[in-house]
Order: structure tokens, then sequence, then C-alpha cells
């Protein structure tokens, strides 16, 4: 299933879609890790740390949304400790200045003590995050390796905590198909999350006419 512009339905549409394809990539994770050594979750991982908007009620709207959406995290079985967080961006996240750079803040903050990180960001790029999502998770780094594409403007990243950290940036499009992104569970060990599946399931939960208007905005 190709990938939909949502940025022609509300914000509330995506929220709802959201949750839905967080939960279902969570129940395919519980299938594909090694169920003896890990657990998947749907979580709150950071609550309500994203500063309330002064700038408008709009905003203040879809910074509520951001609060209020839940990422998957992938634990140890033997000490609970989360070993990896997959994470769907959302129009929250990058609505300020503020908020995209708390979000930068916080998932960096996963990654420097060893905690991998799987983003997938399906809204395109906004002055706050020219070159898409990647630059503001891993700053300018790799500035001689990411090249941003304009025709494939969204990302899918997946990313390896620690002193040696890694990123596996994919540019994807509207009206492209998900690839499978690679999720760390250690450093060399990672298993592959079906975007195309659990998002197609996500995505056919939503009622029909809104699935309708969003097939419309995919080009052929």
């Amino acid at each position: 299933m190709p990938v939909h512009d949502w940025t022609r339905v509300d914000v509330g549409v995506f929220h709802a879609f959201h949750h839905g394809w967080i939960s279902e990539i969570s129940r395919e994770l519980n299938r594909i890790i090694p169920a003896d050594k890990y657990y998947a979750l749907p979580v709150l991982i950071f609550g309500d740390t994203v500063p309330p908007s002064s700038v408008s009620k709009i905003v203040d709207v879809i910074e509520w949304y951001a609060n209020k959406k839940k990422s998957v995290a992938v634990f140890r079985r033997t000490d609970h400790l989360t070993v990896a967080v997959l994470d769907i961006v959302t129009p929250g996240n990058k609505c300020s200045r503020g908020t995209i750079e708390l979000f930068g803040k916080q998932y960096r903050g996963v990654l420097e003590p060893g905690c991998n990180l799987d983003v997938i960001d399906l809204y395109p790029p906004t002055s706050r995050d020219p070159e898409g999502i990647h630059p503001v998770i891993w700053g300018e780094d790799d500035a001689g390796e990411y090249k941003f594409d304009p025709a494939h403007p969204l990302t899918c990243a997946a990313y390896v905590g620690g002193a040696d950290a890694q990123a596996f940036v994919e540019p994807v499009a509207v009206g492209d198909v998900l690839p499978n992104l690679p999720l760390f569970l250690l450093s060399d060990v990672y298993v592959n999350v079906p975007l195309e599946a659990t998002y197609r399931s996500a995505f056919e939960a939503l009622p029909k006419f809104l699935q309708d208007d969003l097939n419309a905005t995919i080009s052929v």
C-alpha cells in the first residue's frame, strides 16, 4: 500500500491512525523478536514534556495530540531495560521551534546511553526541519553521508545507539511503499519491522470514507 498524503486530513485523523499503527507494530514485533529475551509494548515515552504553546489555539490542539501519542518500546526480559524505541512523528512534534528542538534533544538522550531507535516521519519538512527529521536527531555529523532528496522528503530511519552510534536513513515519498525497517536490539542484532503490512492493517481500520479521501490524494 502506498504512503498517503496525511497533510490533506485533520490531525485528529492521523492521531487515530497513529494509535492503530503503533498497536499493529507492537503486536508484530512480539511475533518476530525472540520472546525469551525481549517484549514490546505501546508506551508513552515522554508524556506531557512538550511545553504548551502560546502561539494559537490550533497549535495547542496539535501539540495536545503529540503529548498523547504513544511509541513502541522493546524491553529486555531479564531486567526490563528499554533496548529500542520506535517512534512515528506527528505534526505536533515539529509545529514550533521549541517542539522540534525538544524532539531532537529527547531522542539524542535515548541514543546516547545505548538505546536503539527507529523514527518514521510521513509529514513533509517544514521551515524547522528543511532537510527532514534525520538532521534534527543526528545533527550534522554525517553531512558527508546524508543527502536530503526533495523528491523523497519523508523519512524512515534506524539508529544504533551508544558510543558507536550509526544511522541508516531510507527516504520515501507519498505514493511509495514503505520499506522493512531494521530495529536494532543489539548493535549487531536486528529485526525487520514490516512497516508496509502494519501500515495497511492500521489504514484499513479507518472508516471507509476516510480511506477513500486519503486514497484520492495519491497521484497514479
